[in-house]
C-alpha cells in the first residue's frame, strides 16, 4: 500500500512539475541527488519503503533456506518459495543497481561520427521510411556502423522494437524517430561540367577563392533557398542567394571570379534521433527470471494433496 501511495504522489508532483523532468526521462536515480531536493521526497521515502522489503525479503529467503535445510518432507514447496523468494530479492537489488549505475543518453546519429560512452563511435549509412498504404508512417529503418572501442566494425539495423544490442544486453540504441535531410547541394561548374559537391559549414576552394553552404531555408514562396559564403583570396567576403528550383532560371546560377555555377541538385543524409541505454543489471535480472521460472515450475509440477 505505502509503495501505491507514494509512486501516486511522485506522478502527481512529476506533473505539477513537468519542467523539472528532461523528456524520455530515464530510470536513473541520480537524477534526484544532483541536487538533493524536497521536491523529490515522495522518491526518496519509495526508496526507504523498499528498503524496508528488500530488509524483509533477505529475511524471508534466509528463513526459507533454514527451512529447506533442516525439512525432510515438502522439500520440493521449500526448494519453491526459496526460489521465489530469491527472484524477488534479486530484482530488487537489480534495480537499484540500474539505477544508480546504468545511464541514457539522448543523440543525433549522422554520417559523421557520434560518440557512444564506453562502447565506441557510431555513424548512420542509410535511413529508409515504410508507410502504410494511407500513406501514414509504418516504420523507419537505419543501417549504422559502429566502430567499437576494440577497433571491431559491425553493421546493424535498428527500427522500431529492434534496437542494436551490445555486451549481451546491458547496452541498446534503441531508435526513436529520423528522416533524410538535406546536407548540401550539388553545383556544376560550367565551364567543364565538373561536380562541386557543397556540405554546410565546409569550405570548397573555388577560382579566384573559397565558398562555404551556410544553410538551406525554405522561402516565402515555398522554395528552398542555399545561402552561400563567398571569401576571395584577398579576404573579401559576401553572401549570396541560391535558388534550389530549376523552375527559378537565372535564379540557380552564381556568377563568381568570371565563372558560372549551376545548381543541380540537393543531396541527402540520414538523421536519426535514438536513446542509448546502458543497463548492467541486465544478467542479474536474467537470473531472476530464470530462477522465478523453476520456481514456479516446481509450485506447479506439485501433486495435488501430496506435500511432499
Amino acid at each position: 500500500m505505502m509503495v501505491i501511495i507514494n509512486l501516486a504522489i511522485g506522478s502527481l508532483v512529476m506533473n505539477m512539475h513537468a519542467d523539472l523532468y528532461p523528456p524520455f526521462f530515464p530510470f536513473d536515480l541520480n537524477f534526484f541527488f544532483k541536487p538533493v531536493s524536497s521536491v523529490h521526497s515522495w522518491l526518496y521515502a519509495l526508496l526507504v519503503t523498499f528498503s524496508l522489503f528488500s530488509i524483509n525479503l533477505f529475511f524471508c529467503l534466509l528463513e526459507s533456506f533454514i527451512r529447506l535445510v533442516n525439512s525432510r518432507s515438502n522439500r520440493r514447496r521449500q526448494c519453491a518459495a526459496l526460489f521465489i523468494h530469491l527472484a524477488l530479492f534479486l530484482t530488487m537489488i537489480a534495480h537499484l543497481h540500474d539505477g544508480f549505475k546504468g545511464h541514457t543518453e539522448q543523440l543525433m546519429i549522422t554520417s559523421k561520427e557520434s560518440q557512444l560512452t564506453d562502447l565506441g563511435s557510431v555513424r548512420a549509412e542509410s535511413l529508409k521510411t515504410l508507410s502504410h498504404p494511407d500513406g501514414s508512417l509504418k516504420d523507419t529503418e537505419v543501417m549504422l556502423q559502429f566502430t567499437l572501442n576494440n577497433g571491431q566494425t559491425v553493421e546493424k539495423q535498428i527500427a522500431y522494437n529492434e534496437p542494436a544490442i551490445f555486451d549481451g544486453g546491458k547496452r541498446e540504441v534503441i531508435i526513436q524517430g529520423g528522416d533524410n535531410r538535406p546536407a548540401g547541394i550539388v553545383l556544376v561548374r560550367q565551364s567543364n561540367q565538373s561536380e562541386i559537391r557543397l556540405q554546410q559549414h565546409l569550405p570548397y576552394a573555388v577560382k579566384g577563392g573559397h565558398i562555404m553552404l551556410m544553410e538551406v531555408t525554405p522561402s516565402q514562396l515555398g522554395m528552398l533557398m542555399a545561402q552561400i559564403d563567398w571569401q576571395t583570396t584577398s579576404g573579401e567576403r559576401s553572401r549570396k542567394m541560391l535558388v534550389l528550383d530549376h523552375q527559378a532560371g537565372i535564379h540557380t546560377k552564381l556568377q563568381l571570379a568570371g565563372e558560372t555555377y549551376q545548381y543541380k541538385e540537393i543531396f541527402k543524409m540520414p538523421v536519426v534521433g535514438v536513446q542509448y541505454i546502458y543497463n548492467p543489471s541486465i544478467p542479474l535480472m536474467l537470473n531472476a527470471l530464470v530462477i522465478s521460472l523453476l520456481g514456479l515450475i516446481l509450485l506447479i509440477s506439485l501433486p495435488r494433496g501430496n506435500s511432499n
